[in-house]
């Protein structure tokens, strides 16, 4: 099972749930295992967020005309956007009222969902750091 992961054309990242992290961009693939503390942080943010995520739906489009796919991947659940525009919603009640009264359920849902895969990429490049320190350590 997949426990995190993100796809688009571009690139593939997949956290499986044994800790292997797999990361595929064009003909390049890397692979490599995650710590266990790092895996039972991410688990945990998955967990933490699970109901709302699913209450997020499948796919994520305020009528915009699709452009590159994205796919969100939290426990083998996908919820699939096409704009990954962080949005900023005050500021667009203040200058688009009318815009906002028809996107703003969309802008927060897509907020979320991107807040919640922000959270996880942090643990993951904080356990990447670590990794690379470790490896200085070993040479010496």
């Amino acid at each position: 099972m997949i426990l995190f992961g993100y796809e688009s054309e571009k690139m593939t990242l997949e956290l499986l749930e044994d800790g292997t992290l797999i990361f595929k961009s064009g003909e390049r693939k890397a692979v490599q295992s995650i710590g266990r503390h790092c895996l039972m942080r991410v688990r945990s943010i998955v967990d933490e967020h699970w109901e709302k995520l699913q209450r997020c739906g499948r796919e994520i489009n305020a009528g915009t005309d699709p452009a590159e796919e994205n796919c969100f991947i939290f426990m083998d659940f996908r919820i699939v956007d096409w704009d990954l525009t962080r949005w900023y919603v005050e500021e667009d009640r203040k200058k688009h009222p009318e815009y906002y009264k028809n996107t703003v359920k969309v802008e927060l849902t897509e907020n979320y969902v991107r807040g919640v895969f922000d959270e996880i990429c942090s643990v993951l490049e904080e356990e990447e750091k670590q990794f690379r320190y470790m490896q200085t350590l070993i040479k010496i």
